[in-house]
């Protein structure tokens, strides 16, 4: 459990922001460590389960569009798992990095940015704002995309208003659902365990897909941390959930991530302080 903020001070010195601290982070130990990390660093006591597992879909689909890249004008990405899978089936096709030159590509969020730049593409266009009204408002102050093709390899279940959106922009959008994020359980019971015994102080949820496997593997202990959200689409879907979300991170990146775990921290320490009998 984390320590009283009086406990966390010693010889007159702040000790790291998070000692003491226990966080769940809902992603697979194989895949956390670029959150993980940064939170050890700070001095918390990591938990790491997978609420989700990812699944490939529309393989066959995705083979096609990708070995005919060069009749699309735009490709849009949202996620570093779009990216991965999406260049995966290029490269099969012997499309390398450099035979993108001719096609814009799109995305949102740094993480997407950072795994397109690791696969050798530079994306086109980022926006400031990290959700999809943040591109659409970017391809509009580009003029739109009237009479181009757009390939939009997305998880099931993406939310509509960005092919809506870059349609009513003029674009002719093949919407791909190329992976699902099924609900899992692996490794639960060590977090189920610590949460029963008061010892989680907050959950890091990434997705809204993650805030369904949290709620699903953990119920009904699943309100019992106060949760940390990536974006604002992952705080609605929490709040919908009747979770308590702490912080919300901003920027939607890691850095911001790490940032928020640090305020909702704080935050609590400071009730502790002001109200000891708090809970």
């Amino acid at each position: 459990m984390m320590q009283p903020l009086s406990d966390a001070v010693g010889d007159g010195e702040a000790r790291s922001p998070l000692a003491g601290a226990t966080i769940v982070v809902t992603r697979a130990a194989s895949r956390a460590s670029a959150l993980v990390a940064p939170l050890e660093a700070l001095g918390a006591n990591v938990l790491t389960y997978a609420a989700t597992r990812i699944v490939p879909r529309e393989e066959r689909a995705l083979r096609h569009a990708a070995c005919a890249l060069a009749r699309f004008d735009w490709v849009v990405f949202t996620s570093a798992v779009s990216v991965m899978l999406t260049c995966d089936a290029t490269e099969s096709c012997g499309i390398a990095a450099g035979d993108w030159v001719h096609t814009r590509v799109a995305c949102i969020g740094s993480a997407t940015a950072d795994a397109l730049r690791e696969r050798g593409i530079e994306p086109t266009l980022v926006p400031q704002r990290f959700v999809a009204e943040g591109l659409l408002q970017a391809f509009a102050a580009q003029g739109g995309l009237d009479c181009m093709a757009v390939l939009y390899p997305a998880a099931v279940g993406a939310r509509p208003e960005l092919a809506d959106g870059m349609r009513a922009l003029g674009a002719s959008v093949q919407l791909l659902a190329i992976y699902e994020s099924v609900v899992t359980n692996d490794d639960v019971d060590m977090v189920r365990a610590a949460l029963r015994e008061g010892h989680v102080d907050a959950v890091t949820l990434a997705a809204s897909s993650a805030v369904e496997g949290w709620v699903q593997a953990m119920s009904p202990l699943h309100d019992l941390a106060d949760v940390v959200s990536i974006g604002p689409i992952t705080t609605l879907a929490a709040k919908a959930a009747g979770l308590h979300v702490a912080a919300e991170a901003t920027p939607s990146t890691i850095e911001g991530l790490v940032a928020a775990v640090v305020r909702a921290i704080e935050a609590q320490r400071d009730r502790h302080q002001h109200h000891p009998n708090f809970s």
